[in-house]
């Protein structure tokens, strides 16, 4: 690991290391591989991302032992649903 990667401390959860991650594209349906979206393919994450992993675990955890929706706790917090997923899936950017 580089100087700069010192700071990558953390295996993704995302994509478990592997750096890539499967969808379906369209139009067809067809499979593809990209890099994964919560590392930007790099297979590991910060402190600071892992944090915020955690706390979204967190937060949604609270969410369903109160028997709420997603839309639900957005509408409550006056956040976009967007906004609100972000939150609870650890994504900082």
């Amino acid at each position: 690991m580089s100087r700069a990667d010192d700071n990558l401390k953390y295996v993704c959860p995302e994509c478990a290391g592997v750096k890539t991650s499967t969808g379906i594209a369209c139009p067809g349906f067809r499979v593809i591989t990209r890099p994964c979206s919560a590392c930007k393919g790099v297979g590991r994450i910060t402190q600071t991302q892992q944090d915020a992993i955690e706390m979204g675990k967190t937060i949604r955890a609270r969410r369903i032992e109160r028997g709420e929706s997603m839309i639900g706790a957005a509408k409550r917090l006056h956040m976009d649903i967007k906004a609100y997923s972000d939150l609870e899936h650890g994504r900082t950017n």
